[in-house]
């Protein structure tokens, strides 16, 4: 057996043993979150009936709401500035779920009317482009240097290492560089879909009125 069919065995074997050890943790860590947020809606249903009104009402209410909205879409923000949320969701509409609309988030600021609009600067779009074509030379680097090497006979396992440590960690810079971008994409197909929503909106108010 050569060199790079022990490799290949030994990569497989690395592979299923990480996937047994990491799925269990995975598994148990999302049934405890599932399970904190059926155990906060029960806690708030207690707390709410032992307490005095006015403090249930300008406090411990309000608090709850706040933990809870929390809880449920993981976007911590103020009690007042929960209905623009849900009102965002609701005209987004489809399948935009939650997670999205969360990671979009640093780049939502409030109108005079107290709902949410989506910016992107120009200097975001700057850094968007420019990352974008600074990841794809990345890429291209390490997928360069993959073939470059493979036209030659290499035999050693030294010599296999020494490649993979000149190209992985281009790869690696590029799909960190990609994944600072989640939030800066998904806002903008965000943005995207208000625009189309509000648009369709303005034109069937005057066939309302008429």
């Amino acid at each position: 057996m050569d060199i790079n069919s022990i490799i290949q065995v030994l990569a497989s074997i690395f592979t299923v043993f990480i996937s047994a050890f990491i799925a269990p943790f995975f598994l148990n860590f999302y049934m405890k979150r599932k399970f904190r947020k059926m155990q906060y809606l029960i806690d708030s249903q207690n707390i709410l009936q032992n307490v005095h009104n006015d403090f249930k009402t300008n406090f411990v209410e309000p608090t709850i709401a706040e933990n809870l909205f929390f809880v449920m879409t993981g976007i911590r923000t103020n009690y007042n500035t929960i209905p623009a949320y849900l009102k965002l969701k609701d005209l987004l509409g489809q399948d935009y779920e939650w997670l999205m609309i969360r990671s979009a988030k640093p780049h939502f600021k409030f109108d005079n009317k107290g709902e949410i609009e989506i910016i992107l600067s120009k200097y975001t779009l700057i850094y968007r482009n420019f990352s974008l074509v600074l990841s794809f030379v990345f890429s291209l680097t390490g997928l360069g240097i993959l073939i470059y090497f493979s036209r030659f006979d290499i035999n050693t396992l030294s010599e296999i290492l020494l490649i993979y440590m000149l190209a992985f960690p281009l790869f690696i810079f590029a799909f960190y560089i990609l994944s600072t971008l989640t939030s800066i994409s998904r806002a903008g197909i965000l943005q995207k879909r208000l625009t189309v929503v509000k648009m369709k909106l303005t034109q069937s108010e005057p066939e309302n009125k008429i």
